[in-house]
């Protein structure tokens, strides 16, 4: 009886787990369309690294980010507000990465030759690392013309994104294709044109309620720009916390030896996409292809 008993809690404990979207989100089947022909499913969190056990990781929960946390101790400079002068002492879980340094994400040079920046030509993407008990190449980065389409080219696409506040945390809200609002809900769907609070906000069980639609929120996470000096970089800022996310595509911008493009949204808008310099650190959300 004992044993039947066990057996039973066991097949329990798989189902609930099974069940969960967060701690399974493979099981969630709720697509987007990033071109006419292609649909993602996107990772459940945004992308983490753990230094002291060379770890990658997907955050916990989609609200998620560290901000000022990816500094240890930092050493601030009075001379120039807000920037700190030791910025290459990270903290040990990082969640801002320089544009395709999947396999260097603790890089501190920043070196400018004929070619642009010298150690950001060749593009690596994330996607290409074992990330929590995802094979590696299982994820990959989305490109400037998929982060457009999804935004503003597929069917409905201004009424699949929002600005929001989840869990007390401003970012943008993204919808799947065969998206339907909860009964007990109200959604309003677009740009706030304003602040993110005073349009929507979403308490935890709300959220889970949306998350269970195939939701998912990319936080408002500012980026990390770097001061570089003779091709090192001595200085670092992270800016715009809470009011502006930057997320990168796997896309050079003009020129192309220095720039890629980022997902760019602000309180009042997303911009779709924008411009940073590859040696900048922005946030990384990885999608993997549906087949």
């Amino acid at each position: 009886m004992k044993k039947i008993v066990h057996m039973f809690n066991i097949c329990v404990a798989i189902l609930l787990m099974s069940c969960n979207p967060i701690n399974n989100p493979s099981a969630n089947k709720h697509v987007f369309s990033v071109s006419a022909d292609k649909q993602v499913l996107f990772s459940p969190g945004n992308l983490q690294y753990v230094i002291s056990k060379d770890k990658w990781q997907f955050a916990d929960n989609q609200w998620e980010y560290l901000g000022t946390a990816n500094l240890n101790n930092p050493t601030y400079n009075k001379f120039n507000e807000g920037w700190v002068s030791n910025p290459l002492s990270m903290g040990d879980v990082i969640d801002m990465f320089p544009w395709g340094k999947a396999d260097n994400p603790t890089i501190k040079s920043a070196n400018i030759g004929e070619c642009g920046y010298i150690e950001y030509i060749n593009y690596i993407d994330y996607g290409t690392n074992v990330i929590d008990k995802y094979p590696a190449n299982t994820w990959r980065t989305l490109t400037y013309e998929e982060w457009q389409y999804l935004l503003c080219g597929r069917p409905n696409a201004n009424y699949l994104y929002a600005m929001a506040q989840v869990c007390d945390v401003n970012g943008v809200i993204v919808l799947p294709d065969d998206w339907e609002c909860p009964n007990d809900l109200f959604f309003l769907p677009g740009n706030s044109y304003g602040d993110y609070a005073e349009y929507q906000t979403f308490d935890k069980k709300q959220w889970h309620a949306l998350e269970r639609t195939g939701a998912i929120f990319l936080p408002a996470a500012g980026f990390w720009r770097n001061g570089i000096k003779s091709g090192e970089i001595v200085a670092c800022i992270i800016e715009n916390l809470q009011s502006h996310g930057y997320y990168w595509a796997n896309s050079t911008a003009f020129p192309e030896d220095y720039g890629a493009y980022v997902l760019l949204f602000a309180a009042n808008e997303v911009y779709e996409v924008g411009y940073e310099n590859r040696p900048n650190r922005c946030s990384v959300r990885l999608v993997k292809d549906v087949k």
